[in-house]
């Protein structure tokens, strides 16, 4: 009756009124965006709307593609838009997947917007906050807990907690405990007892000083301990220590008790400027060579030597030109007078004996602090040392002055750690010291 022309010609208009709720056959939806597709769950055609590959049957298929949003107790888990999660879309990688639970760091294109904690920011964890959000431009500074990260230079309070960014690593001071120093001396074998393994060391501890290089020879020719490899002490394990504790500096302690090498002195014929460029080759192969990051000048002998004070600060500068952490390590009472006429404004650190007065009295150790920071004419560079074996003030009586002091004082150092180690508790200086200074907790119990 009809002829094939309007055959065909009926079927399609059966289609159209079949088809039409606002939408012709050949746009009607067969199915949604798979995984491959940035339209992922949308509805789709099979043959043009899914750029990358077919169209599932319905939205659950579309799940592989992508990961749960901030909304989902499931973020960072594959997704499935209808039932993993509740309350948003899924996201395109791990990237864009926020809870307030972090912040992307600074490996992460997506820095400062939330995160999971649980290793989904590409190229390391996410940190606590924004604060902690660096960049390669700058680190953050000693006041800083996440001294050492990247951070932005940008001036903006919260990019360096406390303070600006500066150039590189070896500006910060800061540790993951805070911005106190706690150190203590060790690898000298006091009374004979030899280093303790450096990982066995509290991590409440973060300056170690190794003592110590000495120059037999007077010629600025200094050399390490011999003792210190067999003791342990080596590059890789120094290295290995300061993996295991982020923050933890080292020093080469150069020179040491008067009556066994550590007394200044240039050798007869021998010029300022000769001893001060021997010094500063020999001293940087040591921390080198040891993975060190500076140098503690502790001499306790021949301080008294008119070349101390021309020799001394011209060895400061070359050492710092090159990067180190400086220190200068003398005992109040004694060589503190001829340290505090050098331009101690070059230095980083004093570490500074309170053990040779035989203080015995909260009110005498206070008293002998607080001279020693006016002498010096800031507190923000003096560190506090105490002794951890049998030589006033005792344990109990430094920490309460420390407790004291809590607000001025910069940190302590006890001598030794290889004493430390035997105090009851082990190491109760040293850890009280972080705890007061950086928790504002209350001493607890220490004994020699």
């Amino acid at each position: 009756m009809f002829g094939s022309k309007a055959f065909l010609t009926a079927l399609v208009l059966l289609h159209v009124v079949q088809f039409t709720e606002g939408k012709t056959w050949w746009k009607r939806y067969a199915g949604y965006c798979n995984a491959a597709s940035s339209n992922c769950g949308a509805g789709c055609n099979v043959d043009s709307d899914c750029p990358g590959g077919a169209c599932w049957a319905d939205m659950d298929d579309c799940s592989t593609s992508g990961y749960c949003n901030a909304a989902s107790s499931n973020c960072g888990a594959g997704c499935n838009i209808q039932s993993d999660c509740p309350g948003g879309d899924c996201w395109a990688n791990h990237d864009d997947c926020g809870t307030s639970s972090g912040h992307c760091n600074a490996a992460s294109s997506n820095c400062g917007a939330g995160c999971s904690t649980d290793g989904e920011c590409p190229g390391g964890a996410c940190w606590a906050n924004h604060d902690d959000c660096g960049t390669s431009s700058g680190y953050c500074n000693a006041a800083s807990t996440n001294c050492g990260a990247g951070c932005s230079t940008d001036g903006e309070s919260n990019d360096c907690p406390g303070g600006d960014c500066w150039e590189n690593m070896d500006d910060c001071g800061g540790t993951p405990t805070g911005d106190h120093i706690v150190g203590t001396y060790l690898g000298m074998l006091p009374g004979g007892i030899s280093a303790p393994p450096l990982s066995s060391v509290p991590s409440e501890v973060n300056y170690m000083l190794l003592g110590f290089a000495e120059d037999p020879s007077q010629t600025g020719n200094f050399e390490a301990f011999s003792m210190w490899v067999s003791m342990g002490i080596t590059y890789d394990s120094i290295t290995s220590d300061k993996a295991a504790n982020p923050g933890r500096k080292y020093m080469i302690s150069i020179g040491g008790s008067a009556d066994s090498g550590g007394t200044f002195g240039i050798a007869g014929g021998m010029s300022v400027s000769q001893w001060v460029d021997n010094a500063d080759n020999s001293i940087s192969s040591i921390v080198n060579s040891y993975n060190a990051d500076g140098v503690d000048i502790q001499f306790e002998g021949g301080t008294s030597d008119p070349d101390f004070s021309t020799a001394i600060p011209q060895l400061v500068q070359r050492l710092k030109a090159r990067g180190f952490l400086v220190s200068v390590g003398p005992f109040y009472g004694g060589t503190w007078n001829d340290y505090i006429s050098l331009p101690l404004n070059d230095v980083d650190y004093v570490f500074c004996q309170f053990y040779a007065k035989n203080l015995q009295s909260v009110d005498s150790v206070v008293s002998d602090i607080t001279s020693a920071a006016n002498d010096l004419g800031s507190w923000s560079k003096l560190i506090a040392g105490f002794n951890s074996n049998n030589r006033n003030p005792n344990p109990s009586t430094s920490l309460q002055a420390v407790y004291q002091l809590k607000s001025s004082l910069k940190g302590t150092f006890t001598w030794t750690a290889e004493d430390s180690q035997s105090n009851s508790p082990p190491y109760c200086i040293e850890k009280n010291s972080a705890n007061i200074l950086n928790n504002n907790q209350q001493p607890g119990s220490c004994n020699w």
